[in-house]
C-alpha cells in the first residue's frame, strides 16, 4: 500500500494489484474534504506495440508509455473527461526505493504544465 499526498493537500492510498490476465489494477482511493473517491486505473502491456497502456476504468483517460527506464516513466495520452480530447501526460518519477511522484500535465500553448501531482511513499 502506498500513502500519497496531492498538491491540493488531499491524501490518497494506492494499491497496485496484479490481475490474472497480467494487467495491473491501481486502486486509488482519494480522500478530500468532500468525501472519499475511488479512481481505478488499469495498466497492461501491449505486446504488438511494445508499449504499456494506462486507462481509467471509466475510459476518460488513456495513455501509452515505453517501459520504465531510469528515473521517469512518461505516459502520453488524452483526457476525454470534458467533452474535448485534451492532450495530457502522466509522469512517474522515482524519488527513492520506496517513494515516487506522479505529475499530471496538460499541454497548453505548446508547453507541458502540471495541473496536479501526488507524492507517494510506503
Amino acid at each position: 500500500m502506498w500513502n500519497c499526498e496531492t498538491s491540493g493537500g488531499n491524501t490518497a492510498t494506492h494499491a497496485y494489484i496484479l490481475q490474472d490476465d497480467g494487467s495491473i489494477l491501481l486502486r486509488n482511493i482519494l480522500q478530500t474534504p468532500h468525501g472519499s473517491f475511488e479512481i481505478d486505473e488499469r495498466y497492461h502491456y501491449d505486446v504488438d506495440k511494445a508499449d504499456w497502456v494506462s486507462r481509467t476504468e471509466d475510459g476518460s483517460y488513456s495513455a501509452t508509455a515505453s517501459r520504465w527506464l531510469g528515473e521517469k516513466w512518461v505516459f502520453n495520452g488524452f483526457d476525454r473527461d470534458k467533452a474535448v480530447n485534451a492532450e495530457v501526460r502522466m509522469v512517474y518519477t522515482r524519488l527513492a526505493d520506496k517513494a515516487f511522484r506522479r505529475d499530471f500535465q496538460r499541454r497548453e500553448n505548446g508547453e507541458w504544465r502540471t495541473f496536479t501531482l501526488e507524492t507517494c511513499a510506503r
